[in-house]
């Protein structure tokens, strides 16, 4: 990366959105903790239906999602405040759209997800036409609803999923990569699956070196 770019503030702020998605990843697996019920109509002492709407437990089963939601848009102006503050998008030679396309990107997701978290709150309040919700959905609010969702799921799923196509089709020999492997050593012949200094043999011929 070009050193230098990337100030103490930034990275403070990098961190504390990745913090707080590592956050919201975890908490959504609450989400399978309880199952929310319909609420029953009770008629002197006696269930005698439901009302179309949910319990309590439905704000606990539903507020980890929401979270995952802000959580994914955390993370992505995390990455691009990374890839564009750091100079590594520049180091990757990426064209120029990468760069203003990435601030518009997160200016429509985090719309989508101000849209989608008070509308799903909407619709838990109670059914329709109970009078418990802020408002009553009309037909062209739940079409357009469903295309937000539609929105969601490309801006939040497949469009990321291929940027990373992009980026090993194309620009793999500039990536960074981590190198990882196993390394057993013994306390009596020393390295036994690295490297030999003496042999210059290295992983599984290091190891037939000390097991010869």
């Amino acid at each position: 990366m070009t050193k230098g770019e990337l100030s103490v503030r930034d990275y403070k702020i990098i961190r504390g959105l990745t913090a707080f998605t590592v956050f919201t990843f975890i908490y959504f697996t609450t989400i399978f903790s309880v199952s929310p019920e319909e609420r029953p109509i009770i008629v002197n002492n006696t269930i005698i239906g439901t009302d179309g709407g949910y319990n309590e437990l439905i704000y606990i089963h539903t507020t980890p999602f929401f979270c995952l939601q802000i959580g994914i848009v955390a993370l992505t102006v995390a990455t691009v405040m990374d890839g564009i503050r750091s100079g590594y998008w520049r180091e990757l030679d990426l064209p120029e759209p990468f760069f203003w396309g990435s601030k518009i990107f997160i200016f429509i997701l985090a719309l989508i997800v101000a849209f989608k978290i008070p509308y799903a709150t909407n619709a838990m309040l109670g059914p329709a036409g109970s009078g418990d919700r802020w408002w009553e959905e009309s037909d062209s609010m739940k079409t357009f609803a469903g295309i937000v969702d539609k929105g969601f799921l490309l801006f939040a799923a497949l469009l990321p999923f291929f940027k990373v196509i992009y980026l090993l089709m194309f620009r793999f020999d500039k990536l960074e990569k981590l190198n990882i492997s196993a390394v057993a050593y013994d306390r009596e012949y020393g390295l036994l699956n690295g490297n030999d200094e003496e042999t210059g043999a290295t992983g599984a011929a290091a190891l037939e070196t000390f097991v010869e």
